[in-house]
């Protein structure tokens, strides 16, 4: 079954990069994300997809540790603290391609298909999961980010005597 799931992915995945990007650009609480370019912002979330569809085979068959597996995702918080884009925003997105992916599980489902009802629901469960463990990396990422951001800002301001310049805050 995880098979047909990666092949699913994988085959779709421009189809899903696609409806992820026109959601984006559509909606008004993604409006940090509008001085990202389309072409950025395209193989940002393609990379995001091919991503689950390699990982998510390797996490069900528990071929590596969680904190391996989800390791780029604190990394990625961090890219998007950096870049003053709001987690909510960075959290948002993920949430979009969970739902795009999720719509083309929901679309294999027809009589005679190759996934069973049983097979959707255990494929939503580890999806939602999966995509739990992202947001949760991709939260620290931010977080420890912003931390950091502070206590360098904290040290300026200590050293100088005077608040330092804004420049490399989070949102």
């Amino acid at each position: 079954m995880y098979a047909q799931v990666r092949e699913i992915i994988g085959g779709n995945a421009e189809e899903i990069t696609r409806g992820i990007l026109e959601a984006i650009r559509l909606r008004s609480d993604t409006w940090h994300y509008l001085d990202v370019s389309d072409d950025v912002a395209q193989a940002r979330i393609f990379r995001v997809v091919e991503d689950m569809q390699t990982r998510l085979g390797i996490w069900l068959a528990k071929g590596q540790p969680e904190s391996t597996l989800f390791a780029s995702y604190s990394n990625l918080g961090a890219d998007r603290c950096q870049e003053g884009i709001p987690l909510e925003e960075t959290t948002l997105v993920f949430l979009l391609i969970k739902r795009e992916i999720w719509k083309i599980f929901r679309d294999q489902i027809v009589p005679g298909s190759r996934i069973s009802l049983i097979e959707f629901v255990e494929v939503n469960y580890y999806l939602n999961l999966f995509f739990d463990r992202i947001i949760q990396s991709t939260i620290a990422g931010y977080q420890n980010e912003q931390a950091l951001i502070a206590v360098k800002h904290r040290r300026a301001k200590d050293l100088s005597g005077r608040a330092p310049a804004r420049a490399g805050q989070c949102s």
